[in-house]
């Protein structure tokens, strides 16, 4: 792609790829790094429903206290960081978000708007947001 192509023009070269690789498994790597076109790969082969809109991955209450517990320590230390970030990223619409080494969501601070959109989205504590899950 060259600089002088513009921001929309590059996403839909990547978007055309991207369903390209859908429906044919073919990837352009004129468009597509390879790190991203590897974690295309990978996800096919775990069987990642590009379509799907649907939350997945979350767990029961039981589980989410099993989580946080095996993760406490975890917890505990970044605390401090992530209240500091938190407050710096108060009003920007953004959220900063800590989750475990299989991607479950272990803590997630925002505006309450952008948590309850997150919400809708099944971006709660306990949900699963890795690669292998959501693509």
């Amino acid at each position: 792609m060259s600089s002088s192509e513009s921001f929309l023009q590059k996403m839909n070269k990547i978007k055309k790829a991207w369903e390209t690789f859908i429906t044919t498994g073919e990837i352009d790597t004129s468009v597509i790094r390879p790190i991203i076109a590897d974690s295309w790969k990978r996800c096919k082969v775990a069987g990642v429903d590009p379509y799907s809109k649907r939350p997945t991955g979350t767990l029961n209450n039981k589980e989410i206290k099993a989580l946080l517990e095996r993760n406490r320590h975890l917890i505990e230390v970044s605390w401090p960081i992530l209240k500091m970030i938190g407050e710096m990223i108060r009003g920007s619409g953004f959220r900063v978000d800590l989750v475990d080494k299989d991607g479950y969501f272990l803590k997630i601070l925002s505006d309450m708007e952008i948590l309850e959109e997150s919400k809708k989205l099944g971006s709660v504590i306990g949900a699963n947001r890795s690669e292998l899950v959501v693509g």
